[in-house]
């Protein structure tokens, strides 16, 4: 596949947060559904089938050997007969199929991959092959991308009541072509649509995917049958004996068998938090998000772990390959970011090993829910580097974390992500990390910006340090909500009274405008945290509440209140309620994308005071029961002050933010004209800078520097959740406002009174 980019720039339009909605938007919501969700999972964490201190299952580990890729291109690999089959070049110089005898790879001392020999004769160029498959008996079936008319015959499906469908121009667009073990052309059919997969379905049949349909052709490339598909936007993968199983995107962690007599039979992954799935004819394969890697035996409709990927020193997520060459040796393949978030690809070769032949090291335990790709990475890499210690990783969910801190082998670290990590705190479950601070030769607290070690402190202990943090805030013009960040619920009400033809933000909906436009007003302004006391009965509140319906477009739209960040913020909305501050130059984009200054106002709140939401990622605690506190440290040390760190969002290191200030300010002195910031939004703003003025660094550190740390309390959701139950039918008049509000306010007095 060659290298691929993460990110076009590090420094994208102000639209670059999207693919991250599902991690940031949902947070709340993946961690109600988390302990339901896996207690229904076959391992449920921090201690399974296997012990955590003990590496392997059943005694044995898969010793990696990584295979040198001499710039080949390697995508879409099986085995057949000896032979590994892949597919390489790219959508600009086209692509190849080859292959090269297994033992050619695995035979070598250093392995690097082989070229091989391609399966197309110089005469039969190829365009771009699209997906392939090879038959036992050595048939090959492809699916290619053709931009001009051939000679082929078209496909013309046969339907159930003897009529034609019509296949589209012969061998223009997407072509099925089967080749014969001679290199001999077999057929070479037309398919309409856009084909995507295709698999061999044993008894010289093939399936392919192609715009919601699953085609079933002969060898001779007769259509056999056409199913439909309710979501045809997914892949094939193989099994054992000829099985073929249909994975959509939306899978719902699960794929479908495709039976003999056309029917999609659900087969579910074997861990309830999911995983991704891949094909392999000695049985389909499932890598979990536990960390294992699983085989299906369909005879007898079970799944066998094969293997801890932590136990090879991998971190291998969703986009992975795998080849069973034996019973003791598989070819995995997976794409790994480097420090210019590029993906690059490795491959190596596992050999099963008694776990008694490897050097032994101590086995230290991290435990989390979340545990991001960066962290991983480290993880893997400090394994590999340490004579001393080994990191395992195991996935939690809040219950059994909370059972295994208790138990007489507690994990060692914690990777607090996602985390109210405070209940831990107030129950001194969490060592205190100060004085392995004061200590460290190679750490200083002064590293760190202050607002984010407060947040890390309870009961005047440091129970954890993060690695990475982003800030969350309210971006609005200048012209319109003035040049000072902070203001009130009355100034927000006022700038909508100032502005009635406009609407407040996307999706101004009820809920957006309960959960997190007022969140930080309501929780100030109506409960008494210190006395446990609320007043949501008032005058005061049914009149605020009453003016969030009337200003709301509806009760709740389902959806999140991203800006597109394409074009320019049209003059209609006034405010961007959930703008991302993940890079130094942000607000640079918001400008571009306002079209005019803008400042990050912040968050309404009772008193007017700034509030941005800070969320920290990959803070780590040392368990306070642990028996390896030292190498716990050590790892923490070495993962907090490594200098060749990556960052997916801002480093939580205040001299790394300050590195990266200095890199973004224009070189003084100098005739240089080097662009450092590229702004492009689609449709909109084109714009490059040779840096930044302090002023506009400045601004985005007091952001950060003032934003709010601690993670979201669990009283706190319930209070919102409250008021949004109760207070939503208002809305349509299913209640009064007068009734809601009298409920909300015995229900949130119950719940304040609650371990008081």
């Amino acid at each position: 596949m060659g290298s691929q980019k993460l990110w076009e720039s590090r420094r994208l339009s102000p639209f670059r947060v999207s693919s991250l909605t599902a991690e940031v938007s949902f947070r709340r919501l993946r961690q109600a559904l988390l302990p339901a969700a896996l207690s229904l999972a076959v391992l449920s964490g921090c201690g399974g089938k296997e012990s955590s201190r003990t590496l392997g299952i059943d005694g044995y580990v898969y010793v990696p050997q990584q295979v040198g890729l001499s710039g080949v291109s390697l995508e879409n690999f099986q085995i057949v007969d000896g032979y590994i089959y892949y597919r390489s070049g790219d959508y600009d110089s086209g692509t190849d199929l080859r292959r090269f005898p297994a033992e050619e790879l695995l035979s070598q001392e250093t392995p690097v991959l082989p070229s091989g020999e391609s399966l197309f004769g110089a005469d039969n160029p190829t365009e771009h092959i699209q997906d392939f498959t090879v038959s036992p008996d050595g048939c090959l079936y492809y699916l290619e991308y053709r931009s001009s008319p051939g000679e082929a015959s078209a496909l013309r499906p046969l339907e159930p009541d003897g009529t034609e469908a019509d296949g589209g121009d012969a061998g223009r667009g997407y072509v099925l072509a089967k080749q014969g073990p001679d290199g001999v052309e077999a057929f070479c059919v037309s398919l309409a649509g856009h084909a995507t997969a295709v698999a061999w379905g044993g008894q010289d049949t093939a399936y392919v995917l192609s715009d919601g349909f699953l085609y079933c052709i002969d060898g001779k490339g007769r259509l056999l049958d056409r199913i439909s598909l309710e979501d045809g936007w997914g892949t094939l993968l193989e099994g054992e004996s000829g099985r073929v199983y249909y994975d959509p995107l939306d899978s719902g962690n699960a794929v479908f068998e495709i039976t003999s007599d056309g029917t999609l039979n659900r087969l579910p992954g074997p861990y309830a938090l999911g995983g991704s799935f891949a094909g392999s004819r000695e049985g389909l394969l499932y890598s979990s998000n536990d960390g294992r890697l699983y085989r299906y035996a369909a005879d007898s409709a079970d799944w066998e772990a094969l293997l801890r990927w932590g136990d090879s020193n991998l971190a291998v997520r969703s986009i992975w390959e795998t080849l069973l060459v034996s019973e003791d040796k598989m070819v995995v393949c997976f794409p790994v970011p480097e420090q210019t978030n590029v993906l690059k690809k490795e491959c190596y070769i596992l050999t099963r090993t008694p776990a008694g032949e490897l050097p032994e090291k101590q086995v230290l335990v991290m435990a989390g829910c979340n545990i991001y790709e960066r962290m991983e990475q480290y993880v893997m890499a400090f394994n590999r580097s340490s004579e001393t210690y080994h990191i395992t990783i195991e996935y939690c969910d809040m219950d059994s974390l909370d059972a295994a801190l208790v138990s007489s082998d507690p994990p060692d670290l914690i990777n607090l992500t996602d985390m109210d990590y405070t209940k831990y705190g107030e129950k001194d479950a969490l060592e205190d990390l100060e004085p392995w601070l004061t200590e460290s030769s190679l750490l200083d607290r002064e590293d760190f910006p202050e607002a984010i070690l407060e947040a890390c402190t309870v009961k005047g202990r440091l129970v954890c340090i993060p690695d990475e943090m982003y800030c969350t805030t309210v971006v609005g013009r200048t012209s319109q909500v003035g040049a000072g960040a902070g203001w009130t619920a009355a100034d927000v009400m006022a700038l909508a009274e100032d502005n009635p033809q406009a609407e407040l933000f996307l999706h101004n909906n009820f809920t957006l405008m309960v959960r997190e436009l007022f969140r930080d007003y309501i929780l100030g302004e109506y409960v008494d945290w210190e006395n446990g006391e609320c007043s949501f009965d008032g005058e005061e509140f049914l009149s605020f509440i009453r003016w969030v319906a009337e200003h709301s477009d509806a009760e709740d739209s389902g959806e999140v209140p991203m800006e597109a960040g394409i074009g320019t913020m049209p003059k209609e909305r006034l405010l961007s309620i959930w703008s991302h501050v993940l890079s130094l130059d942000h607000l640079l984009y918001e400008r571009a994308y306002f079209g005019e200054e803008v400042i990050a106002v912040g968050y309404p709140t009772a008193d007017g005071s700034v509030s941005h939401h800070g969320t920290a990622i990959n803070h780590l605690g040392i368990v306070a029961a642990s028996k390896q506190k030292e190498g716990a440290w050590q790892f923490i040390e070495s993962f907090l002050s490594r200098e060749d760190g990556a960052y997916t969002f801002l480093p939580a290191r205040m001299d790394r933010l300050e590195e990266m200030a200095d890199a973004l300010l224009p070189e003084e002195g100098t005739e240089s004209v080097e662009m450092k910031i590229h702004i492009r939004i689609p449709d909109g703003a084109d714009e490059s800078y040779t840096g930044m003025e302090r002023e506009e660094l400045d601004a985005v550190f007091a952001v950060i520097e003032a934003a709010d740390y601690t993670p979201v309390r669990e009283k706190e959701e319930q209070v919102i959740d409250i008021i949004l139950e109760e207070m939503s039918p208002c809305l349509t008049g299913a209640k009064t406002y007068q009734e809601a509000a009298a409920i909300v306010q015995n229900r949130v007095r119950v719940l304040l009174g609650e371990n008081r």
